[in-house]
């Protein structure tokens, strides 16, 4: 994947973070026929859903979920279909640390398992 994709969905989520940040996951999840995206911020004392961060709406989260869509999918579209990522995961820290890792695996039938796999692993 190209820097200058990672660099945009980090912009996107960057008016997003709160106060004091430490660290940032983020997650985008993909099937044949939709997506699911969701991020967590850590302050120090664990993470935080992003839902769960106030000041902030789910309009506005689901709003920057399509925009993050947008980037990634140009990037998916691009892709040769053995070399099609299912999960992206991107991890950020405040100083600008950041490491991606992608997954392969067919989530159709187990994405909600895949989930909670991820959280246990990634926070």
């Amino acid at each position: 994947m190209e820097g200058r994709v990672v660099q945009q969905v980090v912009e996107l989520i960057s008016d997003f973070l709160p106060q004091g940040w430490k660290r940032m996951a983020f997650y985008a999840g993909y099937t044949s026929s939709s997506y699911e995206m969701k991020f967590f911020v850590d302050k120090g004392k664990g993470y935080i859903d992003c839902f769960k961060i106030y000041d902030i709406n789910s309009f506005e989260i689901f709003d920057l979920f399509e925009s993050i869509d947008n980037v990634l999918m140009r990037q998916r579209k691009e892709l040769k279909k053995k070399d099609k990522w299912t999960v992206f995961t991107l991890l950020v820290d405040s100083k600008g640390k950041f490491n991606v890792f992608f997954d392969y695996q067919d989530i159709e039938e187990i994405s909600i398992e895949y989930f909670m796999q991820w959280q246990k692993k990634y926070l």
